[in-house]
């Protein structure tokens, strides 16, 4: 595997526990409860998020750390559905926009 920051990979961490805190076709109230708390431990990652103050009381905010482990861990579920269906990943993605959209 490619090298990545620490803050992403424990980040990619999160979100499958918050994938399998997340029921589907299960109660809306208790899916957004269970999911929220295992996505709070995003916030004791060192690095997920990074706030820098800047001059007249602006912030920066440098989220890379999230952004990282989303995109290397959707990346490989997407390989490897795309693998196991005998398709490209193109088409994986097309049907995940397709659905996002509906």
């Amino acid at each position: 595997m490619s090298a990545f920051p620490e803050s992403g990979r424990r980040v990619g961490h999160v979100l499958l526990d918050a994938v399998v805190a997340y029921v589907p076709g299960g109660d809306p109230a208790s899916n957004a409860a269970s999911t929220n708390l295992a996505l709070e431990a995003i916030g004791d990652i060192d690095g997920a998020v990074v706030v820098t103050p800047l001059d007249d009381g602006i912030l920066s905010v440098n989220a890379s750390g999230i952004m990282s482990g989303a995109m290397v861990t959707v990346a490989q579920l997407v390989e490897q559905l795309a693998e196991a269906r005998g398709t490209s990943r193109e088409v994986i993605i097309s049907e995940m926009r397709a659905y996002l959209d509906s």
